[in-house]
C-alpha cells in the first residue's frame, strides 16, 4: 500500500503490509558500504548519466514540491536504466532547507497534492483509499487540536 506518510497510513500500511515498505523506503536494508540498487534515493543525492538525461528525464511540473523525485527515478527505471547509491559519494544535505520556515499548512497541501498526482499518474486504483486516508488525518488532527484543545498550548505561550 505505502501510505506510511501520515499516522493513520502508517496503520493501514502495518495492518496489510507490515512495514517492510516502510523499511525498504527509508533505506534500512541498504548496504551503504557497497554499489547498491535502489529504487529511490534522496533528492538531494542524484547524479544522471549523460545518456540518461533526456528531456522526458526533466522533473514534471505537475509535481511542484513533492513526489517530483519519486516520479523521476520512476521514469528512469521504466526507460531501461537503474538507480544505484554509490559507497564513495558524500553528500551534505541541509534537511528540508528549501521549506523549513514555510507554513506547516502548506507544506501539508503539497504534500497531499503531489502524492495524489502521483497516485493518479501510476496508482489510480489507488487514490480513493489515498484521499480516505488523508480526510481521516485531517479529521483526527481536528479532533485532537480543536476539541482536545491540543493546539492551545502555543497560542498561551506566545500570547
Amino acid at each position: 500500500m505505502c501510505f506510511f506518510s501520515t499516522g493513520i497510513g502508517k496503520l493501514v500500511d502495518r495492518l496489510f503490509a507490515g512495514s517492510r515498505f516502510e523499511r525498504r523506503y527509508f533505506g534500512e536494508s541498504v548496504d551503504s558500504t557497497k554499489l547498491t540498487k535502489v529504487d529511490q534515493p534522496a533528492g538531494a543525492c542524484f547524479m544522471l548519466r549523460r545518456e540518461a538525461i533526456k528531456e522526458d528525464y526533466l522533473v514534471d511540473e505537475d509535481f511542484p514540491f513533492f513526489f517530483n523525485d519519486a516520479d523521476l527515478c520512476r521514469r528512469i527505471y521504466e526507460n531501461g536504466f537503474n538507480i544505484y547509491i554509490l559507497p564513495q559519494a558524500e553528500v551534505i544535505h541541509d534537511q528540508s532547507a528549501s521549506y523549513k520556515n514555510a507554513d506547516p499548512r502548506w507544506r501539508d497541501v503539497e504534500f497531499r497534492r503531489g502524492a495524489v498526482k502521483y497516485f493518479k499518474k501510476y496508482h489510480p486504483w489507488k487514490v480513493p483509499a489515498l484521499k480516505m486516508i488523508f480526510l481521516l488525518e485531517s479529521m483526527t488532527r481536528f479532533f485532537f487540536y480543536t476539541i482536545l484543545g491540543r493546539g492551545d498550548s502555543k497560542k498561551e505561550k506566545n500570547g
